[in-house]
């Protein structure tokens, strides 16, 4: 069997470079759609924080993937709600 170059290294490259964390399960990249609804904020808030360089984001064809890291980072990075004090 003979088995191109070009064939071999798409092949490996397709078993080494999953979209998933192998190691937890998790996925890499999230759409804008699940990082929406995962964090709770709109599309519109979403491209703000991409254009803002605050998340880093890759695109996918047509479609724009949110990095898992950035997002967890950004997440990170928000303020802790303090409690507030009753009678106020």
């Amino acid at each position: 069997m003979i088995v191109s170059r070009s064939s071999l290294d798409f092949r490996t490259a397709q078993a080494t470079l999953s979209p998933m964390d192998t190691s937890t399960s998790r996925p890499h990249f999230l759409s804008i759609q699940e990082f929406g609804t995962i964090y709770g904020v709109g599309k519109t808030k979403v491209y703000a924080l991409i254009n803002a360089g605050v998340i880093d984001a890759r695109k996918v064809g047509r479609r724009t993937m949110v990095t898992a890291e950035s997002a967890q980072r950004w997440a990170a990075s928000l303020p802790v709600k303090q409690p507030t004090r009753p009678g106020r």
